[in-house]
């Protein structure tokens, strides 16, 4: 759970994919429209798949005694139709030579009164440099009890265990069902 008092705005962005199949369906042309608003889009005939995504407002950053030890960035997301969530997570670390930072994006899927919950996450690789690192991840949904959740990003410095990571984390995104 992220409170409100460590969380980055998100900027919400919609994908729409329209499919359309052309002479007979030797050619199948795909456009991308980008919405500002996530709902009651109509593009015309074709297959419609609705990918809600969320990007970082502002660098996501993470903090071990007031300092500096990780920074973050990108998108996260649930895609409905091709069954699947993540997008994109980078990661910097601000004072190289340490312990490395680690983006990571992550799904909550809402309790169901049998089976529980289920938290899920996707980690970036390791980075031990001043340079971004941006990558894309996915992880499929796979089958949950409610079928409804929401996603939110988080940075972090990969300390060696038994350290507790120091995180920074996106507020989380709207819920959604799929």
């Amino acid at each position: 759970m992220v409170l409100a008092s460590q969380a980055v705005s998100l900027s919400p962005l919609q994908e729409v994919h329209d499919e359309k199949v052309l002479c007979g369906g030797a050619i199948a042309v795909a456009a991308i429209f980008f919405l500002s608003q996530p709902a009651g889009a109509v593009l015309g005939a074709g297959k419609r798949t609705f990918f809600n995504q969320y990007g970082y407002t502002t660098t996501l950053k993470a903090y071990e005694g007031g300092r500096l030890v990780a920074e973050g960035r990108g998108w996260h997301g649930i895609d409905t139709v091709a069954d699947r969530w993540g997008k994109q997570v980078g990661s910097r670390d601000p004072r190289p030579g340490g312990s490395p930072v680690r983006g990571k994006l992550n799904l909550h899927v809402y309790c169901d009164p049998i089976a529980g919950c289920s938290d899920r996450k996707i980690e970036g690789s390791q980075n031990f440099s001043s340079t971004w690192v941006d990558e894309a991840r996915w992880k499929d949904l796979g089958v949950t009890p409610t079928r409804r959740g929401y996603t939110y990003g988080e940075v972090c410095q990969d300390d060696a265990w038994p350290a507790p990571d120091d995180c920074g984390y996106t507020a989380n995104g709207p819920d959604q069902n799929w």
